[in-house]
Parts: C-alpha cells; sequence; structure tokens
C-alpha cells in the first residue's frame, strides 16, 4: 500500500511537472507583456462601437445615443466621422466610420483607461 502510494505522488510530480513545462511559454509571455487591458474603459468604448454596428445592420437605436457614441468615437480616436451636418445636426457615422474605430481599438485597446475622478474614457500617452 505504502509503494502504491509513493508511486502516485510521483505520478503526481511528473504530471505537474510536464503541466509547469507546457505553460511556461505562456508564463514567460504573458508576464512579459506591459499592456494591460482597462475592462471598464474596454467595454465602455465596445458598448458605443456596437450602437453604431446596429444602427448599420437596421437594429433599433436611439437617435440620441448614436450621436452621443459618435462624439465619444471621434474624441477618443481622433478619428473625425465622414457623415455630414444637416439642419437637424450630424448624420449617423457611415460603416467606414465604423472600420476605422474598430481597426483603431484593435491596434490601441491596450492604451485605453478609465479615469475615476473625471469618471471617463481616457487614452495614455504613448
Amino acid at each position: 500500500m505504502l509503494h502504491q502510494l509513493r508511486e502516485l505522488k510521483n505520478n503526481k510530480s511528473r504530471y505537474q511537472y510536464i503541466l509547469l513545462i507546457l505553460m511556461f511559454p505562456t508564463l514567460i509571455f504573458c508576464s512579459g507583456s506591459k499592456q494591460t487591458i482597462d475592462y471598464k474603459a474596454c467595454g465602455f468604448f465596445e458598448s458605443n462601437i456596437l450602437l453604431v454596428k446596429n444602427y448599420h445592420e437596421q437594429k433599433e437605436v436611439d437617435g440620441n445615443k448614436l450621436e452621443v457614441a459618435r462624439i465619444f468615437l471621434e474624441k477618443t480616436t481622433q478619428i473625425e466621422s465622414e457623415a455630414d451636418f444637416g439642419f437637424d445636426g450630424a448624420y449617423p457615422p457611415t460603416e467606414n466610420d465604423l472600420k476605422k474605430w474598430e481597426t483603431w481599438y484593435k491596434e490601441n485597446k491596450h492604451l485605453l483607461y478609465w479615469d475615476d475622478q473625471e469618471q471617463k474614457v481616457k487614452v495614455k500617452k504613448e
């Protein structure tokens, strides 16, 4: 019985050792990355992107919320919408605007952070 327990312990150690070897590259990669993600800021950005997406998919979208999303995305990304202005204000963002903002997000989401004092999303300076 004692021999079987030692063998079980040795097998467990082998599995732990193999698992550690398999995880080692991942641990080095993750710890070496200085790019952290602020999930609150990213979630806020993504919710604004979703409003624009929903509009282009002909889903029901509140016009005021769409306008607020456009302003937020323009200010955050520094990419102005191609949409013109009319008597009623700005027209909805274009599909090209959406693509540009999504590309910007994929490349820069690690720079977004939530400023607790000002209660808004900001972009870190690189």
